[in-house]
């Protein structure tokens, strides 16, 4: 959801913050820097990476969060080559705007059911 908008902003992020908080409320926070990006495809290893690294599997976890920071304004240049997600991008964000943001998903980030 803040891929989307960000999108929606008009702006790109520089770094990913994952925020991890245990039910004993012992609260961790992990950032990584990216290329400027606000988009799931590119944000997404990055945050299961994080995650990895940051989850202690005897703890239970009370709250996932999902932070992007050092925002700037997407920049209008003309690329020779036009980035093969941004009409992925502006179909799903289409599809969101009118029905709903749940409407549509990543299908990795879909639970597979019966697992």
């Amino acid at each position: 959801r803040v891929c989307w908008r960000a999108r929606r902003r008009g702006v790109v992020a520089r770094t990913v913050t994952l925020k991890l908080r245990y039910a004993d409320f012992t609260t961790i926070s992990r950032a990584r820097s990216v290329a400027p990006t606000c988009s799931e495809l590119e944000l997404q290893p990055v945050l299961c990476s994080l995650l990895e690294g940051a989850l202690e599997r005897r703890r239970r976890v009370r709250l996932l969060g999902v932070a992007l920071s050092r925002l700037s304004r997407v920049e209008r240049q003309l690329g020779l080559f036009a980035w093969p997600g941004a009409r992925l991008h502006r179909a799903v964000d289409g599809i969101r705007t009118r029905y709903g943001f749940e409407s549509i998903h990543l299908a990795e980030s879909t639970p597979l059911r019966g697992r």
